[in-house]
Parts: C-alpha cells; sequence; structure tokens
C-alpha cells in the first residue's frame, strides 16, 4: 500500500510543512559535503527532527493536565495545547525562551522571503523594462516600488481574522512550489545535463559541518505539529506518529533527489540557491521559475506570520473579546494562568461556554468569525511594515537576517523539545540511558546548526 494508506489531510499538512525553500538550498550543502556526505547529514538531521515532532506530541498530551487545572478549562483537549503551553508547564519561569524563539525565527523568516523577493524580481524587471542589470540605474527604484507593492499585498492578506484563508493560500502556494521543482529538473537537464563527473562522494570536513547548518534549517518543522495535531481527525490523531514518519519519509526522498540531481548537473558552480543556476542566460524558463518561486513565497508569507500576529495581540491582550467559533481556546487564553484574576477568568470561561452553546443555533449566513478589532489592525500593519523595513535595510544581504533565524530555528526545533519531554517526564534519573544519550545527541546537533547559523552569518556580513 506504500504512502496511499496516509492519504489524509494530516499527511498533506505535516508533509508541506516539512518541504518548503529549503530545497533550494540542498544542492548547495551536497555541493559542500559531497554525496555520501550531505545525505548522511540530511538522514540524521531528519531523524533527529523526527524524535523532536513526536517529544512535542507526548509533552502536549502530559502538559494538557497541569494546564487544564491552571486555566480552569475543563474541556480543554490535549490536541489544543500549543507550544508555549507546554513551554509554560514545563519551563515554568524561563517559557518567555520559546515566546521569543518563536517571534524571532518567523519574523525573520518572514523578512528573508522579503529580501529574497527583492533580490530575485527586482534584477528580473529592471532587466525587461529597462534592459538593465543588477547595477542600472533604475535598479534602486524598481526594488524600492516592488518592495512597497509586496508589502501592500501582505498588509492586506494580514487581516484575516483566522487562519483557515491563509491555509488555502498556503496550499496553492505548495502547489507552485513542486511546479517549480518540475521546471527545475527539466532546465537543469537541458542548461547543463548532470554526469557523474560532477559528483564527489566526499569533500571537506569544513563541508560537512556547513551542510549540517543549512540542514538544520531546512528540516525545523516540529514546531508546526502541534498546530496540525490540533486540527486533526480523531483517526488522525490515532496514527499521527505513523503519519509523522510517512511524511518525514517522503519529503526526504523528494529533498535528496532534488538535491544530488541539481549537484550533478552544476558540480562546484552550484550556487547557494540552485536556481540562481538557471537564470543567468536571461531565458524566459529561468524568468518563469524565478516569478513562480516569488509567488510561492508571496502565498506562504501570511500563514508563517501569523503565530506572530497571535503572539503579539495574545501578549499585549488586542484580540477581539467577540467569540470566533474554534477559537475559543485561545480567547480564553488572554492572561491566562494565575496572573488573571480569578473572578475575571471564571467569567470569561462562563462566557465562552454560552457563546458555545449558542454557535451551533446561529444561521447559515454567518460564517462565524469576528471583524478584526482596531487594535489588531494597526498591530498587524505595524508588523508587516517592520519587516518590509528590515528587508530594505538588508539589501540583497540574507546574512544578518538568516543568521539570527537561524539561530533561534535551532533552539525551537532541537534544543527546547528534548528538555521539556525530559522535565516533564521526570527529569534525567527517569530516563533511560539510551534515551539520555538520544537526547543529548538531538540537543548537540542543535547547538551545533545554531552556531554554524551564527558563524555563517557573521562571515556573510564580514565580507
Amino acid at each position: 500500500m506504500g504512502l496511499k494508506k496516509y492519504k489524509t489531510p494530516e499527511f498533506g499538512l505535516m508533509f508541506k510543512s516539512v518541504v518548503g525553500s529549503g530545497a533550494f538550498a540542498l544542492p548547495y550543502a551536497m555541493r559542500e559535503a559531497g554525496v555520501l556526505g550531505g545525505s548522511i547529514v540530511v538522514l540524521v538531521v531528519a531523524a533527529f527532527s523526527v524524535e523532536t515532532t513526536k517529544q512535542l506530541i507526548k509533552s502536549a498530551g502530559s502538559a494538557s493536565e497541569e494546564y487544564r487545572r491552571r486555566t480552569e478549562l475543563d474541556n480543554l483537549k490535549r490536541s489544543e495545547i500549543g507550544f508555549t503551553q507546554v513551554a509554560d508547564v514545563a519551563l515554568g519561569k524561563w517559557a518567555w525562551i520559546v515566546s521569543v524563539s518563536i517571534f524571532a525565527a518567523q519574523f525573520c523568516a518572514v523578512a528573508t522571503y522579503f529580501v529574497f523577493f527583492d533580490t530575485t524580481l527586482s534584477p528580473m524587471l529592471g532587466y525587461l523594462i529597462y534592459g538593465e542589470d543588477r547595477n542600472g540605474p533604475h535598479h534602486v527604484l524598481v526594488r524600492n516600488v516592488l518592495l512597497l507593492v509586496l508589502v501592500a499585498i501582505q498588509v492586506g492578506l494580514a487581516m484575516a481574522p483566522d487562519p483557515s484563508f491563509l491555509q488555502n493560500t498556503s496550499k496553492f502556494g505548495n502547489i507552485i512550489f513542486m511546479v517549480s521543482l518540475g521546471f527545475i529538473v527539466v532546465f537543469s537537464a537541458w542548461y547543463a545535463p548532470p554526469t557523474l563527473a560532477n559528483v564527489h562522494a566526499f569533500e571537506t570536513g569544513n563541508g560537512i559541518v556547513m551542510a549540517f547548518g543549512v540542514t538544520c534549517f531546512t528540516l525545523a518543522a516540529p514546531a508546526e505539529s502541534l498546530g496540525i495535531y490540533s486540527t486533526a481527525s480523531t483517526k488522525g490523531r490515532k496514527k499521527f506518529e505513523e503519519i509523522v514518519n510517512a511524511a518525514y519519509a517522503a519529503a526526504i526522498l523528494l529533498y535528496l533527489f532534488v538535491a544530488v540531481y541539481s549537484y550533478a548537473c552544476f558540480g562546484k558552480d552550484t550556487e547557494q540557491i540552485i536556481f540562481t543556476n538557471l537564470t543567468a542566460s536571461h531565458s524566459v524558463l529561468g524568468y518563469l521559475i524565478q516569478t513562480l518561486m516569488s509567488a510561492m513565497l508571496c502565498c506562504n508569507f501570511p500563514l508563517s506570520f501569523f503565530p506572530v500576529h497571535q503572539m503579539v495581540e495574545q501578549t499585549f491582550k488586542l484580540e477581539s473579546e467577540t467569540y470566533k467559533p474554534g477559537l475559543g481556546f485561545k480567547v480564553a487564553r488572554i492572561g491566562h494562568s494565575t496572573r488573571m484574576d480569578p473572578t475575571e477568568r471564571s467569567k470569561l470561561i462562563e462566557s465562552i461556554s454560552s457563546q458555545e452553546s449558542q454557535s451551533s443555533a446561529e444561521s447559515d449566513d454567518d460564517d462565524g468569525t469576528s471583524a478584526l478589532t482596531t487594535s489588531q489592525i494597526i498591530s498587524r500593519t505595524v508588523l508587516v511594515l517592520a519587516t518590509g523595513v528590515l528587508a530594505w535595510l538588508a539589501g540583497d544581504k540574507f546574512a544578518m537576517i538568516s543568521t539570527v533565524g537561524g539561530a533561534f530555528t535551532a533552539v525551537i526545533a532541537f534544543i527546547l523539545p528534548p528538555i521539556m519531554n525530559m522535565r516533564l517526564h521526570g527529569g534525567w534519573s527517569a530516563q533511560s540511558w539510551p534515551r539520555i544519550v538520544l537526547n543529548i545527541c538531538i540537543i548537540a546537533v542543535g547547538c551545533w546548526g545554531g552556531a554554524q547559523s551564527l558563524y555563517d552569518g557573521v562571515k556573510g556580513l564580514m565580507k
């Protein structure tokens, strides 16, 4: 039956959380580490990422009872526990590390999208409109206008009150992504046919170290798993670990194929972003690939940034008090834990319960979503503008942004999950020796990946 039995919405969402624009950086990792060296790195990091994903799901189950007691939400389900709630229970006063890491990683990732738009589309538009290369006299004008248009589009998309619409745009973006991969494979074969002469089994030790940094950033998907688990059906939750295994297996096969194939095509000339190899000729297909990739990121941008909006709105209590079906837990979470006055918390829970019972009797023409408050609109606009400003200041340099984003991503995906899991299950003393060794290795890889990201970023900034 193969992957057929995993044809579920959960498998699709999990697969898309693993597969992304990192596919275009892995060929460069292969160039630096070699085919065998790079493949070993990818498989090891993938195995650790699968383990931390499963650890987060188990941690959510262990943390749900304690979090239910703190918030007095008797109907709170395991599937409604998020990363920050697990951290509240597992890390106590240190839970802020998770919030800061998620905010920094997502904010930097989104700012990198803007930089990518700029470095990809502005030279193409400058060449098509003015016949100029990147250093032409109209480059700054084209870049600034393009950035303003992109920011305006993203401000509009950021006004979605819940992620359901953004999930649909993200699905469309992932279809574009798969089409783009197909074009890259075809164009690579035409532009530079693959040959074994370009391929080496191992390169330098430094190349393997660098490949770890790239791969850790590429495969850092555990944080999204709790969100996928929360929307899973009962059947999907029962076999979620199997779905995680299958989704990662499919993603790794795709990653390795694209990485090895592209490396075989371009060898030592493989660029840090693979389709840069395909656009130097100013060909129509090269421009098509650039446009498709930009469209993919434009579709995925809003959903990637939604957790940042939620975090800011919950922290500063900007969310609307109007009930949103399916989002009652998020409303109740405002001022959660013991920081909220008990009387106020009881009233809020009573209000939510009342509105939940009324929601089933609402008319069919009511979609159940509440409009954003003025504070939410201002907050979301400011956040998107801030990413645009950061991208504008960064220019064509990814290093400044990816340095911070990569380091915090390693913290979220590889360092914190094992620590939280052990704290919720009796600490170090309650773990078996194989489990302790495995967790130490995972944490070490996370530290290595984060440090490598910092090193590569600083090195890039100094050039």
